[in-house]
């Protein structure tokens, strides 16, 4: 799945919802460290100045969507093997 995300500098908004996709749909290695995901996101865009406090908020209150695309996940990769 391709995603487009556009913010005007590019510091804040974008990369707290970059951090949030990649937390809360896609698998990515670190899914469950937002600081870690800042620093993948830092390395490819070191502007980045995302706001972890409202990434760690929402993270908070849509636990369950983390759960469910945790449980297809494993269910997706144990289907594979």
């Amino acid at each position: 799945m391709k995603v487009f995300l556009h913010c005007t500098t590019g510091t804040t908004r974008g990369p707290t919802l970059f951090i949030l996709y990649l937390s809360l749909f896609v698998r990515h290695e670190k899914w469950e460290d937002p600081e870690e995901l800042e620093r993948y996101v830092k390395n490819i865009y070191y502007l980045t100045n995302a706001n972890l406090d409202m990434v760690e908020r929402v993270l908070d209150e849509h636990s369950d969507v983390q759960e469910a695309n945790l449980k297809r996940w494993l269910d997706e990769k144990e289907k594979s093997k």
